[in-house]
């Protein structure tokens, strides 16, 4: 039996650990929206789950959508837990076990931190707004290719009525001139 979208959404949720406040907080939904999805009260949108792939980079798209492949793009890296609230975060990162604890602030809406093996800190603005615009432009795309086709099909149709219009009058003019001169 496959595992539904809900069972892989609850699947992400505890191997990052994440509250439903925190998994809430991190997407920018409301909890309670958050909540009743977890909770089966609600059907999950597709908002949803665009939101946590935007969110969660490591995330794969096909794999939460399907169950198909790995829950995460590289199967090598393992992930960074991040315990509700604290701060801290401990985990394997590459293989590698690190066995290390850091404390840190949650960055600022719309950015993320990425912690080296050093221990170094860098903070970068995050993708969610690209992936989203991306997703808009394929969308654009799509009815752009439509709209082209069917002005396709329609400059064809126009051709080729003209071609006729014109083969129809070329023979109604020799008809004509045929009648003149006899």
């Amino acid at each position: 039996m496959e595992d539904s979208v809900l069972e892989r959404v609850k699947y992400l949720i505890d191997v990052k650990r994440l509250s439903v406040l925190s998994l809430s907080e991190i997407i920018g939904m409301p909890q309670t929206t958050v909540n009743n999805y977890i909770l089966g009260k609600r059907r999950i949108s597709l908002e949803f789950i665009e939101k946590i792939i935007s969110s969660f980079g490591d995330v794969n798209p096909n794999w939460l959508l399907t169950g198909k492949g790995n829950a995460f793009d590289s199967p090598n890296e393992k992930q960074i837990a991040i315990t509700g609230g604290s701060g801290n975060i401990a985990g394997n990162i590459g293989g590698s076990n690190m066995g290390n604890t850091y404390n840190f602030a949650p960055p600022p809406h719309g950015f993320q931190k990425i912690i080296d093996g050093d221990g170094n800190v860098e903070i970068y603005q995050s993708d969610s707004n690209i992936l989203k615009e991306l997703n808009e432009l394929k969308i654009d795309n799509a009815l752009l290719k439509q709209q082209v086709e069917h002005l396709t099909e329609k400059v064809e149709w126009v051709t080729k009525s003209k071609d006729e219009i014109i083969e129809t009058l070329r023979g109604q003019l020799e008809q004509f001139s045929h009648s003149i001169d006899k």
